[in-house]
């Protein structure tokens, strides 16, 4: 058995023939047939979307893992700001996507991964910062007063979580497919943008707020498609967000469609790729204007949605 070797982890069946003679003055004979089972246990093998070791804040790790055991679960230690990891796929194959938070610094990051709580694999990566992108946002206190409170953005970044933690383990697309864009419209504000609430008046507050997604201008009434198939978490009115809906797409990815005029998606339903979920409006905190600000969440926080429009990086056979 030791002179076997495997690209992978493989159950090997093993047949014993034992037979015996008589041997000096003993007079015993005989013969038995012993069977068992052998893992031949191949390490487990960690790989990273492309095998790219520089990403930026906002990106999406596609992680593949080989060779694991049944039961045999994986651990990453790190300072990178991510969130908690959700694995799926079978036969040793599995896979997790690895969220790059919008705060990450400049630097390299290192990856201590475990695999059934023993020391596996490290991975370094290198994370470039966002570039820094400021835009002053005019508010009346009324505004402030009634949507912008600090208080106020906490409750509803809260419900945003408690809406998706309700996300199952189905999956309804095939991972790597691309997304397409919600709406036809201008881009007004990136993803990551930094806003700093305008008003003189207002004391004791930064105002300054990241862009967790990207925000269209488009006209008023203009349709609002599902970027992906998938289940509709929430429809309903949110304070600030106004008319929200919530799209679960399996594998921990979340979109989220904010400040529509009108909501055509009922929560628990599934909705098809480019189905008409709603239309461009001014409800919740718009500024006065028509938009449609979309984001897409992994595993509960925020990335730059504009990845998932190409193609998601699915690590291949690992390169040497």
């Amino acid at each position: 058995l030791s002179s076997l070797q495997f690209d992978a982890d493989t159950k090997v069946h093993v047949t014993l023939n034992a037979k015996w003679n008589s041997l000096g003055d003993a007079r015993y004979y005989g013969s038995a047939v012993y069977e068992f089972s052998v893992l031949y246990d191949v390490p487990a093998l960690i790989t990273l979307s492309e095998n790219k070791t520089v990403y930026n804040a906002g990106d999406c790790i596609v992680v593949r893992a080989q060779n694991l055991n049944e039961n045999e679960l994986l651990e990453f230690n790190t300072t990178l700001g991510t969130g908690p990891l959700q694995f799926f796929g079978s036969d040793g194959d599995t896979y997790a996507l690895l969220p790059i938070s919008m705060n990450n610094e400049s630097g390299d990051y290192t990856l201590h991964i475990k695999a059934g709580g023993e020391d596996a694999q490290e991975k370094t990566i290198q994370v470039k910062a966002l570039e820094p992108s400021f835009t002053p946002l005019t508010v009346s206190m009324e505004e402030y007063e009634n949507m912008l409170k600090p208080k106020i953005l906490e409750d509803i970044g809260t419900r945003l979580r408690e809406i998706a933690s309700e996300a199952g383990e189905a999956t309804y697309f095939t991972l790597g497919a691309k997304f397409v864009s919600p709406v036809k419209g201008k881009v007004q504000r990136a993803y990551g943008t930094k806003v700093n609430f305008a008003n003189a008046s207002i004391s004791g507050d930064s105002g300054m707020h990241e862009v967790i997604g990207t925000v269209y201008s488009a006209k008023e009434g203009e349709a609002v498609k599902a970027a992906q198939r998938g289940k509709v978490l929430f429809a309903g009115d949110l304070p600030v967000t106004g008319n929200t809906v919530v799209i679960d797409h399996g594998y921990g990815i979340l979109s989220y469609y904010f400040h529509l005029k009108e909501s055509k998606a009922v929560a628990g339903s599934d909705v098809a790729q480019s189905e008409i979920i709603g239309s461009v409006g001014q409800s919740g905190f718009t500024a006065g204007g028509n938009i449609m600000h979309y984001a897409v969440s992994v595993g509960g926080v925020f990335v730059n949605p504009q990845q998932f429009e190409g193609t998601l990086a699915i690590p291949s056979e690992p390169t040497a």
